[in-house]
């Protein structure tokens, strides 16, 4: 009995004692957005103008409309087994043709993904009601990120629109009287039958002339030279980097190709100094405003349109909410202290990304290399090249001659958040777990007592019925 009270003694005491260890415990995460736009906070915004709306009114000065139309044409018969007449008749409905332009322009776009691991050390195994546990938070970076823009865009055009749409019919008339059964006969019932009913419908979009960013240029070169000047509409930039810089962000830069006033150095140009005449490889029929390239491997230098972004991840804010209601609010990096009740600790957690995002435009210096091989310009048309590829050599930042019109810094929106659930055990406090252990004791103590006394009821042997004298 004594070792029995011993041994329950140091059960109680461990159980009492018994402290719960932290241990880490790992989430991996991507947090991404995208269709955000460039140069302001918000989603990427798009533009498109189509005046034809609602045509016949695309343009009055340009457009003509008209209500419906019926004309037929008759005459006799021209099958000499079928005697009588004809009618092919037409009808033209309600329609237009004009002249529609359409604008679109597209403010640009970026895209980030960017990989976290999270790590909360949480204490394992049960802890005692009425204390406190403590929930230690932190995180790094892990997998590739992505920053990935869209550059901006604009094109205009205008296209030849038309709408015309009717029927073209023919019916036959046969003839009263024994001619005209014969032809009944042959499924033509009298008065008349409708050999066809052909509707139509034409919808006609023709696109005449488009102008946009990158795509209209002009070239100036004597003829027989391929090294000149060139103008150029801005050309779109797409940018795109998975590679964390010095700082820890995400960054990319870059000058459109080519740049908008370019001077071009013909390398191949120096080969008619070695006596390759004047125009065999390049050369141009100003009268006709055209320019013809056999091969072409020309360098490239001048004023181009710049772009610069950044994408840095300035913390990561999380809030954890319990089931006793208790609420901490702050950065993983941080610890939170919760109290402890008599029910199982359940906590939620919830983690965003604050994010500086800066972009810069502006006018800035662009050196390329490129090469083609068969191409050529005529009435303001490109033809080919064959093959050919460019290459960006050299890119310098509008902040250099302050040349930059657009230099803004915001945080990127649309981002998910990343969300967990921790259940910690508890322990009944130490008084009611004592309570509940003396009262172990005493059913045990209880049922060793009764074992004796059961015993001696059991060794009792009554006298049987039949064995009793009166």
């Amino acid at each position: 009995m004594k070792r029995a009270g011993i041994a329950t003694f140091a059960f109680v005491s461990l159980l009492l004692s018994a402290g719960a260890y932290a241990a880490p415990i790992t989430q991996s995460g991507v947090f991404f957005t995208q269709d955000q736009g460039l140069f302001q906070p918000g989603p990427a915004t798009a533009f498109h103008f189509d005046f034809q709306t609602g045509c016949p009114a695309c343009f009055s000065f340009t457009s003509a409309s008209w209500g419906a139309k019926t004309g037929a044409i008759s005459g006799p018969s021209i099958l000499p087994t079928a005697p009588g007449s004809w009618e092919i008749a037409g009808s033209l409905n309600q329609g237009f043709v004009g002249l529609n332009p359409v604008l679109d322009t597209n403010g640009g776009s970026v895209k980030v993904n960017y990989p976290v691991q999270l790590i909360y050390n949480v204490p394992q195994g049960p802890v005692s009601a009425g204390s406190k546990v403590t929930i230690g938070t932190s995180y790094v970076p892990e997998g590739q990120p992505l920053l990935q823009t869209a550059g901006e865009s604009l094109k205009a055009s205008l296209n030849l629109v038309a709408n015309i749409s009717g029927n073209i019919s023919d019916t036959y008339f046969p003839l009263s009287g024994p001619l005209g059964f014969i032809v009944n006969s042959f499924g033509c019932a009298q008065p008349a039958c409708v050999i066809f009913d052909l509707p139509f419908n034409v919808n006609l979009s023709l696109e005449l002339i488009s102008v946009g960013s990158g795509s209209t240029s002009a070239s100036f070169s004597p003829a027989g030279i391929g090294s000149g000047l060139s103008l150029n509409a801005p050309s779109q930039l797409n940018l795109s980097t998975n590679q964390l810089d010095a700082n820890g962000k995400l960054s990319v830069d870059g000058s459109a190709n080519p740049p908008i006033i370019a001077g071009e150095l013909e390398l191949l140009d120096a080969l008619i100094f070695a006596g390759v005449p004047p125009g065999v490889l390049n050369g141009s029929f100003p009268a006709f405003g055209s320019s013809y390239s056999v091969l072409s491997a020309k360098l490239s230098g001048g004023l181009a349109l710049y772009e610069s972004f950044t994408f840095g991840v300035d913390n990561l804010p999380i809030t954890l909410t319990a089931n006793t209601g208790e609420v901490h609010t702050g950065f993983m990096g941080e610890s939170f202290d919760f109290g402890v009740g008599n029910e199982p600790l359940v906590i939620d957690a919830a983690v965003d990304i604050a994010n500086t995002f800066k972009a810069i435009e502006g006018l800035g210096l662009g050196a390329t290399f490129s090469w083609a091989v068969l191409k050529a310009n005529a009435a303001g048309f490109q033809l080919g090249p064959l093959a050919g590829d460019s290459y960006n050599l050299a890119s310098v930042s509008c902040e250099v001659f302050g040349t930059c019109w657009k230099n803004t810094s915001f945080p990127l929106g649309g981002f998910n958040t990343l969300t967990n659930q921790f259940v910690i055990a508890v322990l009944p406090e130490p008084g009611t777990l004592l309570l509940m252990l003396i009262g172990i004791l005493c059913a045990i103590a209880l049922r060793a007592r009764a074992r004796p006394l059961l015993a001696m009821l059991a060794s009792i042997r009554l006298p049987r019925p039949d064995r009793v004298s009166l």
